[in-house]
Formats: C-alpha cells, structure tokens, sequence
C-alpha cells in the first residue's frame, strides 16, 4: 500500500495543534502536577533518611513518618528564623522610616525645583494614587487570602503525598521496570 506523505502546512498545525494541547492541558492540571512534582523532590531528598532508618530496624512506616517529621521540624525552623528577622526589622523601623521621610523631602524639593510642580500639587497627586490603591485593597487582600488558602490546602497534601510514594516506591520502581522492559522488546 502506498502512502502519500503530508504537505508541510499540515504537518506544521498538526504539530501546533498538539502543542497547544499539551500546554492547555499541563495547565489545567497544575494544581494537581505541582504538589506531585515537589512531593517526588522531597521523596528523593528524605528517602535517605527513612531509608536509613529502615536498616536500623525500623519498621518503614515509621521510619517514612519520622523523616517526614524530620523535615517539618527542619522548616519550622527555617520559618522561625525568617519570623525572627521580620521582627528584628519591625524594630528598625521607626528609624527607617526617618531616612525615608528625609529622602522624600529632599525628592520633593528636587521636583520642585527642576519640574516646577509645587509641593501642594505633589501631595494632592500623591493623595489621589493612595486613595485610588485604597479602593483596589480589597481586592487584593481577597485574591491574597485565596492564593493562601491554596498554598496550604497543597501544602497540607505534600507530606501525604511523600508517603505513598516512599511507602510504594518498591511498586513504582517493577512499573517502570516493566514499562524499560515492553519498551525494549518491541
């Protein structure tokens, strides 16, 4: 049977098309393939320390819980450590706030003088764009709060996630394993 080979036009939108495809649907699926992809990063990192732990005896349950335990304690304190430098800055503050203060009169006075747009004009403007970013704050503490609610709604189901993958690691290794062996035997 002879087969005729496709013009070039259509080979170029049938590659488009499928492009086009791939990237829609990764995206669709991103709040799914996100905390999958960095649950099998931190399977990769802890898997060490469960697997350690399973050579002293430790039944690999437990031993998954307590690497997984392991790096939660790691991160709350990274996290108190980031806490502990936000506070330290909050005390610095008031003294930020002068220079601030001193480089904005100074930013005025140059204004002023080069644009010939008067201090008043300046804080009138300046007032405006604050009450302007007033108005839009709402909206952006609501989009805040939902992207928080996500992030740990995901974050909740990554250590979940390390789990499974570290429990059955031994199942997905054969998966693949077969997958290397039907793909060399065609």
């Amino acid at each position: 049977m002879i087969t005729t080979p496709l013009p070039r036009y259509v080979k170029i939108f049938l590659f488009l098309a499928i492009a086009i495809m791939i990237c829609y649907s990764l995206s669709a699926a991103r709040e799914i393939i996100i905390p999958i992809a960095l649950a099998i990063f931190f399977t990769f990192l802890l898997f060490p320390i469960s697997d350690w732990l399973q050579s002293k005896k430790w039944p690999k349950s437990l031993a998954i819980l307590v690497s997984i335990l392991f790096a939660l304690v790691v991160v709350i304190g990274l996290l108190y450590f980031f806490i502990y430098q936000i506070l330290s800055f909050r005390e610095d503050l008031p003294e930020l706030e002068r220079n601030l203060q001193t480089k904005l009169n100074e930013l005025q006075n140059f204004i002023e003088s080069r644009a010939k747009f008067s201090r008043k004009d300046q804080t009138v403007w300046m007032d405006k764009k604050i009450t302007d970013l007033g108005n839009d704050a709402s909206s952006y503490i609501m989009n805040v709060f939902s992207a928080t609610g996500a992030v740990l709604a995901d974050l909740a189901l990554i250590p979940i996630y390390i789990f499974f993958i570290t429990y059955y690691s031994d199942r997905f290794k054969y998966f693949i394993s077969l997958l290397i062996k039907s793909q060399y035997q065609e």
